[in-house]
């Protein structure tokens, strides 16, 4: 009895293991040749250069600084008084977005609403809400004061180091 059992699970072992099985062919596995990727670049012409006649050196101005010198001068803690209140703005290189993260502590008003700076030119910045509608675009008048107003107002806001 015991030599049936023995020989039944052999037979079984042997049935279920040639069940199905094929023996792999890797020879298949490994003649096959990747497909092409394809390829998603685009190319368009190129427009002529500009020939030495058409450049016209005299309209080219070299910048007097770059943006990260202006910047320099501008992050810091500033002072002013809007609406009979003293209050402190602080510019950062903080990035947010496009621009720089500011802030303004004690202040009421449109300047309480500030969120963001960013330079207009090499002489003036703009202060921005969380929307990034600009507040206010303040002017330099003074190696560290600026001045400014707000759109439609005629009240000047200043402020100072």
């Amino acid at each position: 009895m015991r030599s049936y059992r023995f020989a039944f699970v052999v037979f079984c072992m042997f049935a279920l293991s040639s069940y199905g099985c094929v023996a792999p062919d890797f020879k298949s596995f490994f003649s096959k040749k990747p497909q092409p990727v394809s390829s998603s670049i685009e190319s368009e012409d190129l427009s002529p250069p500009v020939s030495e006649e058409e450049l016209d050196q005299d309209n080219i101005s070299s910048p007097v600084k770059d943006n990260a010198a202006i910047r320099m001068e501008i992050i810091g803690s500033w002072k002013t008084s809007h609406q009979g209140i003293a209050c402190n703005l602080t510019l950062t290189l903080t990035r947010l977005k496009k621009d720089f993260r500011g802030t303004a502590r004690g202040c009421y008003g449109k300047l309480a609403l500030l969120s963001s700076w960013n330079i207009v030119n090499k002489n003036s910045f703009e202060l921005k809400n969380k929307g990034g509608k600009t507040i206010i675009v303040f002017r330099k008048i003074g190696e560290q004061s600026f001045e400014g107003s707000f759109d439609g107002e005629s009240e000047i806001v200043s402020i100072y180091r």
